[in-house]
């Protein structure tokens, strides 16, 4: 009777195993996939990211056939990558918008919103509907060498516009650092008309700035977007930076030993840490820096 027994409960344990071991093959949450996303992304605490855990991959039970579009996403992305999750296995979806609600799953991870599932998005109209409506294929298509499209593309012309104050402020600066350390006033004055120069295009950035905002994102709110919104700010503070500079210089008498003075120099440093960080936002903002 004890043998009887002894052989049921090893059946038992075998069966046991196998289910146990059939379900772990199953399971599709694994919490190394949660701890690297979390590596890819800044979560905000407590918000709706972070709340969802597991969930942001699956949509009931955490199994492999549970997962959402996200979790379908990124179980492409590692058969691709040979079954190896990274942070980049995550940020490589950053363009695509899995749930179709029209914000890319790095829009909706930056705005604290699920990408797999469609009714958790950003406030406000996708950037994918703003650029349909600009790009609506009922509308003409458009000479690229002519003057509507020189003039009015959907940046405004702001990328190219905003070189200029930076190149010219920067050669300002340099030119009247050389004139006083060799005495060639005559480098000083060229500095003057660089900083009136970069003073002009400065205030054509921002024009065009606010043009690319309006044509690219339909004047959305940018509280959505805070290196956007943070970028505007610092470009429209340089801008003011560069006129106080030429005021400041205008009503300097210069003399052959000090042709600027002490605090125009001083405003020359912290305008060129203004520029230097919003040239770099631009840069984050616009995707040319990652």
């Amino acid at each position: 009777m004890v043998g009887v027994l002894e052989q049921r409960l090893k059946v038992a344990g075998i069966m046991l195993g196998i289910v146990f071991t059939f379900a772990c093959t199953r399971a599709g949450a694994l919490p190394v996939y949660l701890e690297t996303v979390k590596t890819a992304y800044t979560f905000k605490t407590g918000g709706v990211i972070e709340s969802k855990g597991c969930y942001l991959c699956h949509s009931s039970a955490t199994t492999r056939d549970s997962l959402n579009l996200y979790g379908k996403d990124v179980q492409s992305a590692l058969k691709k990558g040979g079954g190896t999750v990274t942070a980049e296995t995550f940020r490589g979806l950053n363009d695509i918008d899995s749930d179709g609600d029209g914000w890319s799953n790095g829009l909706e991870f930056k705005n604290d919103t699920l990408p797999g599932d469609p009714v958790s998005k950003p406030i406000g109209s996708p950037p994918s509907a703003v650029n349909a409506n600009l790009l609506s294929t009922s509308a003409p298509a458009l000479n690229p060498f002519s003057l509507q499209a020189l003039l009015y593309p959907g940046h405004a012309q702001h990328p190219i516009i905003i070189h200029f104050p930076i190149a010219l402020f920067v050669f300002s600066l340099i030119l009247d650092l050389i004139g006083i350390r060799t005495g060639n006033r005559a480098l000083n004055s060229a500095a003057n008309f660089n900083l009136i120069a970069a003073a002009i295009t400065g205030t054509m950035s921002i024009i065009t700035g606010l043009l690319a905002w309006r044509f690219a994102f339909g004047g959305e709110p940018l509280t959505g977007d805070r290196w956007l919104l943070i970028h505007l700010v610092l470009g429209i503070v340089t801008s003011l930076l560069l006129w106080v500079m030429w005021v400041v210089r205008a009503r300097t008498v210069a003399d052959e030993k000090r042709p600027v003075s002490p605090l125009y120099l001083f405003l020359g440093a912290v305008t060129l840490l203004a520029i230097t960080v919003t040239g770099h936002l631009g840069g984050v903002v616009s995707g040319v820096i990652k």
